[in-house]
């Protein structure tokens, strides 16, 4: 039986196909920007959906086959929405582009001035494919172009869209959720190497050589999303809204308070709890070892003392002081802050920290 969404919004990956490492990833960039109804569609074990007139669909980066791609194409034809990242380049030249068989590595893309992040180009650390614009492409609009490190202008482009029957197309010629993910986390080539000069990896060993120090000051990754953001607002056949950056939409603010040695005594949470229930809201509070060592220590053990009275009221508390300062502490996700739990050791917290904050 053929998938069918709910809601229309569908993000296609293929989990059997190495190329598709990112693809699940672009949800969660979505849900960042606040589009939280896109459904991820594996086609290599689930069969794909049968689209209808205001769908919008994107495909990450994979290898679709003929009738795949003629499927889509044709619900595009009556009315849906695609978004296609990274599409291999038959259909590329089957749309009206000439490939040139070449490629910028390292690429960037400079976004036009209609979009979020125009002005200075932003890395992707991929190759971009390159293509040239011939009369069977006329009606394609250039939303980025594609540049190498030297920033030199050219025509071509590194995503475009135009209009198809009752449709809108949009190509990516880069894999916009891996670049975001390089641009994150750095190059995953250095992991596990030292390459700062101290005697152990850090999280920033894996930036060594990385970040253009062109662009230092400008937060490349958040322009890559939100130009994909206002792109699916553009190509929606319907008004696309946006619950930013929650979880739920009852969700209305998130606020992280990060304390050394002040307002860390046991009446400032309480103050803290107080405030955060008047405007009807939830805490959470996780203390950390350095607690003692700046000579609030006593903040830990008034705060158990008065847990009990907290988790009542919806507030929550971890108390990671007892653990080593090395003892990592992840942050477990899926889609918002929710739980935090010891990668190294295996704390049993007073209560499991709902949010984070």
């Amino acid at each position: 039986m053929e998938n069918s969404s709910t809601n229309g919004q569908y993000i296609l990956v293929r989990s059997k196909q190495p190329e598709n490492k990112y693809g699940a990833f672009l949800q969660e960039l979505l849900v960042s920007e606040g589009f939280m109804g896109f459904e991820i569609i594996d086609i290599d074990i689930e069969p794909i959906p049968r689209f209808k007139p205001c769908d919008i669909i994107i495909v990450t980066r994979c290898y679709l086959k003929d009738a795949e791609f003629a499927l889509i194409k044709e619900a595009v034809n009556l009315g849906a929405s695609a978004v296609i990242i990274q599409p291999q380049s038959r259909f590329v030249i089957q749309s009206g582009w000439k490939a040139e068989n070449l490629v910028f590595h390292p690429g960037y893309i400079k976004i036009d001035e209609n979009y979020p992040g125009a002005g200075l180009p932003i890395q992707t650390h991929l190759p971009i494919p390159l293509y040239s614009e011939t009369e069977n492409a006329k009606n394609w609009n250039i939303i980025a172009k594609a540049l190498d490190c030297s920033w030199s202008e050219n025509e071509y482009p590194a995503v475009v869209s135009c209009k198809y029957g009752a449709g809108k197309w949009v190509f990516f010629f880069y894999d916009l959720p891996q670049a975001v993910a390089r641009i994150r986390f750095g190059n995953p080539d250095l992991a596990g190497y030292c390459t700062v000069g101290l005697p152990w990896p850090h999280t920033f060993d894996l930036f060594a050589g990385h970040i253009d120090e062109r662009l230092k000051h400008v937060p490349q990754s958040d322009f890559h999303c939100q130009m994909l953001a206002k792109i699916l607002t553009e190509i929606s056949p319907y008004l696309l809204p946006g619950f930013w950056y929650y979880e739920k939409i009852e969700y209305t603010t998130a606020c992280i308070i990060q304390s050394d040695d002040d307002y860390s005594k046991p009446e400032d949470f309480e103050d803290l709890a107080e405030t955060v229930e008047k405007h009807g809201g939830l805490s959470g509070a996780q203390l950390v070892r350095l607690a003692s060592s700046y000579g609030y220590g006593h903040a830990r053990v008034a705060v158990h003392d008065q847990a009990k009275g907290y988790f009542p009221r919806g507030c929550s508390v971890i108390d990671l002081s007892q653990y080593p300062r090395n003892a990592g502490v992840l942050l477990a996700a899926k889609s918002g802050l929710r739980r935090r739990c010891a990668t190294t050791h295996n704390p049993t917290p007073l209560s499991p920290c709902k949010y984070g904050i």
